[in-house]
C-alpha cells in the first residue's frame, strides 16, 4: 500500500495532538510495510526516517492561511507528479485543496491509443479498425482525518466564516471516508455538514509515548495542566476556580504547561485575581520535562470548552494521575467511570471537583488506579495503525 500523507508537525516538532497522532500513526503504518510519502515544513522534518518512509519537505512561509494552503497545493501536485500512491491521506485542513484536486484529475485522465493500427501488409485489423481504447486509471481513494475544526479553536460561532472552514468543509464533503477521534466530533461533523454517519469512523486516540521518568511527588499538592493557551482549552476557568480553591487549601500550586497567544493575558488574569504566586507558566517543554511533571504532580486537569480528544489526558492516566474533565473532552468517552467531569467554563464545578479530589486521597487512588487499568486495555497505535489501514482498503 502506497499513501501520500500531508502533515505539520512531526516526532520532535510537535505543537499539538494532530501532530502526535500522525507521528505514531505514520510509524506504525510503516512498521506493518505501508509505503508512505509524507509532506511536512522544512522546519519539522525529523533527522532519523523510519524504513519505508519518504519524507517531502516543502515551504510554508505564508502571510495567511489562504497563501500557506497554496503553497501545500502546488508542492503536493508537483510531488504527485513522480510520486507513484493509491491513497491520499490528510488531517484537518493541510493538503486539502490538493487531494481535491488530484483526485479529480486522476479520475479524469483517460489515454487514447492509436485508432487501430496499420499491420505488417498494410492493412488495418478489421478488429480494431475504428476503435478508441480507453484507459482509465483507478481513482485515488482519499481519506480525511477531522481532529478539530476551526469554529472550535478559533471561538466562531459559524463554521463557514473564514478560509480554513471552507478547506475543512470541502473535505468533509469530497473525501471517501471521514475518520475523527471521538464521538464528540462526529456528533459535530454531523450536524455543522449533516454529513452521512456511515461516512464517518471513530478511531480514538493514544498516548504520547513519553519517556519514562521516575516518580518524584511534591510535597504540596500540585494540579498540572498541559495544552496550548489558546481559546479553546478554557485556562481562564481554571485560574478563576483558584480563587475558591486556595481558599480551602492555601498552599496548592497550579502548574500550566504550553505555549499560545492568549499566554500573557492568562498571566495577566492571574495577577489581576491576586493568585499569581500559587501559578507557573513555564511555557512549552520537551517530552523528558513534560513526563517528569506528570510524574510529580498530585492532579490533571482538563478545563476544555472543546477537546476532540485530549491526549495529554491518556499521559496523565499513564503517570498514574487522578484526572478531572471537561464535559466536552472526547477522552472522557473512554475513561467516563474512572475520571471526574465538570460543564464547560464552570468555576465552580471546576473548584468543587478538584478541592473533593485533593482532600479525599482514598478517592484519589481509586481514580488513578481505575483509569490506569482501562487505559492498560484501550487500542495502542499499532492497533490504531491497522484499523486506519482497513478503511484504506475499505473505500
Amino acid at each position: 500500500m502506497k499513501i501520500l500523507m500531508a502533515g505539520w508537525g512531526f516526532d520532535k516538532k510537535i505543537t499539538g495532538g494532530m501532530d502526535i497522532h500522525i507521528t505514531h500513526l505514520v510509524k506504525n503504518l510503516c512498521a506493518q510495510g505501508a509505503e508512505i510519502h509524507l509532506i511536512l515544513p522544512e522546519e519539522n522534518a525529523p533527522q532519523n526516517i523510519p524504513k519505508n518512509l519518504t519524507i517531502h519537505k516543502i515551504d510554508t512561509d505564508a502571510k495567511d492561511p489562504e497563501e500557506l494552503d497554496k503553497n501545500y497545493t502546488s508542492a503536493i501536485t508537483t510531488i504527485a507528479e513522480s510520486t507513484d500512491f493509491d491513497i491520499i491521506h490528510t488531517h484537518d485542513w493541510f493538503g486539502v485543496t490538493a487531494a481535491k484536486k488530484l483526485k479529480k484529475a486522476r479520475k479524469d485522465t483517460t489515454t487514447y491509443p492509436q485508432v487501430g493500427w496499420v499491420g505488417a501488409r498494410g492493412r488495418i485489423p478489421q478488429s480494431t479498425k475504428g476503435d478508441t481504447h480507453y484507459n482509465k486509471p483507478n481513482t485515488i481513494r482519499w481519506i480525511h482525518t477531522v481532529h478539530s475544526l476551526e469554529y472550535m479553536r478559533c471561538a466562531k460561532d459559524a463554521p463557514t466564516k473564514s478560509k480554513i472552514s471552507e478547506i475543512e468543509k470541502t473535505a468533509i464533503k469530497e473525501s471517501d471516508a471521514i475518520i475523527t477521534v471521538s464521538n464528540i466530533m462526529k456528533q459535530e461533523i454531523q450536524t455543522h455538514y449533516n454529513t452521512d454517519p456511515k461516512k464517518i469512523n471513530i478511531i480514538y486516540n493514544y498516548t504520547s509515548q513519553l519517556p519514562k521518568t521516575p516518580e518524584t511527588k511534591k510535597e504540596i499538592p500540585t494540579i498540572l495542566c498541559a495544552s496550548r493557551l489558546t481559546f479553546q482549552k478554557g485556562i481562564e476557568y481554571l485560574i478563576y476556580a483558584s480563587t475558591d480553591i486556595l481558599k480551602q487549601i492555601p498552599n496548592c500550586r497550579f502548574i500550566i504547561l504550553g505555549d499560545g497567544h492568549l499566554k500573557e493575558s492568562l498571566e495577566n488574569f492571574a495577577k489581576t485575581l491576586g493568585v499569581q504566586k500559587s501559578f507557573e507558566f513555564p511555557g512549552f517543554v520537551q517530552d523528558k520535562e513534560l513526563a517528569a511533571h506528570f510524574r510529580s504532580a498530585t492532579l490533571f486537569i482538563m478545563p476544555s470548552i472543546h477537546e476532540p480528544f485530549g491526549i495529554a489526558c491518556l499521559d496523565a492516566i499513564e503517570a498514574s494521575l487522578p484526572v478531572i474533565l471537561s464535559e466536552n473532552v472526547g477522552a472522557k468517552e473512554l475513561f467516563h467511570d474512572c475520571t471526574l467531569t465538570h460543564r464547560p467554563c464552570s468555576k465552580q464545578d471546576i473548584a468543587k471537583n478538584t478541592i473533593r479530589l485533593l482532600k479525599d486521597r482514598q478517592l484519589k487512588e481509586s481514580l488513578a488506579k481505575s483509569a490506569k487499568q482501562k487505559l492498560d486495555k484501550i487500542d495502542n497505535w499499532s492497533t490504531i495503525a491497522k484499523k486506519t489501514a482497513a478503511i484504506y482498503t475499505s473505500v
